[in-house]
């Protein structure tokens, strides 16, 4: 009873605050004064001396008060200023720090002395240099498309590979800003056998074929708030006549921060 009291009165005075720390200060010291004005005829030298300091105190107060309210509320919004922040990094918003951004740029068909291979193009289009650490790359062809519901078997796979390499990896390969690197493969057929050949090769450029790019990759940039931090990029789609043009696969491109590629 004594506690909800309590909290009733505290949540009046923080409405009426103005009122509580000045007004009735105010009012009660000035009451007293009224009261020492009248009594002071039958008073000594020193009564006048105490209405006067009286008076200074009241505006002591008022001027100490206000100049607390004024800290209080500066504190309070620094508080909720840096648990704002804290909730961002704690969410792995760190939009509010330059990063590095990798993703899958151009696809170029490659044909050289009876090898046909595909290089795919990973560019940083982030503001800071992005440190490659690990990456798996696959390209399949196949008559079936533009989307197969296995890819996402073959992404869960290709992640999981990708992932153990970065726990293992000792050394990373640096992109800087608005440059890429290039992984060039042999493209592999729906029985995951070697689409080397030059009837596989023309298949997605004359479009009676389908070329699926499923690509992780698993980096770091200074922007991390922690070394065992990594950015992963999980890359899905098929190119059919054009690669200028493809088809997400559904559910399986996003970006996102992890500990669980590190060491």
């Amino acid at each position: 009873m004594l506690g909800e009291l309590y909290t009733y009165l505290w949540l009046l005075f923080e409405k009426y605050q103005a009122i509580a720390g000045v007004v009735l200060p105010s009012a009660l010291i000035g009451g007293v004064l009224i009261m020492l004005e009248r009594v002071k005829r039958f008073s000594g030298p020193y009564w006048d001396l105490l209405f006067r300091l009286g008076k200074v105190a009241i505006v002591v107060i008022a001027v100490f008060w206000i100049g607390f309210l004024a800290w209080r509320d500066e504190h309070q919004t620094r508080l909720d200023t840096d648990a704002k922040y804290n909730d961002l990094v704690s969410k792995g918003g760190l939009a509010l720090r330059p990063s590095s951004r990798l993703q899958i740029g151009d696809i170029e068909p490659i044909a050289s002395d009876g090898l046909y291979t595909y290089q795919v193009n990973i560019t940083n289009a982030g503001a800071i240099p992005a440190y490659l650490v690990s990456g798996r790359l696959l390209l399949r062809i196949s008559s079936h498309g533009p989307v197969e519901d296995s890819d996402s078997q073959r992404m869960r796979d290709i992640e999981k590979d990708a992932m153990e390499e970065s726990r293992q990896a000792i050394n990373s390969t640096e992109i800087t800003p608005n440059h890429y690197i290039g992984m060039a493969i042999t493209a592999v057929t729906d029985e995951n056998k070697p689409a080397n050949s030059l009837d596989y090769y023309n298949g997605p450029t004359s479009g009676s074929m389908y070329l699926y790019v499923l690509v992780v990759i698993y980096y770091k940039d200074d922007s991390l708030l922690s070394s065992e931090q990594r950015r992963v990029t999980r890359y899905c789609a098929s190119y059919s006549k054009s690669f200028n043009k493809f088809v997400q696969c559904p559910n399986q491109n996003r970006n996102y921060i992890t500990s669980a590629g590190a060491k």
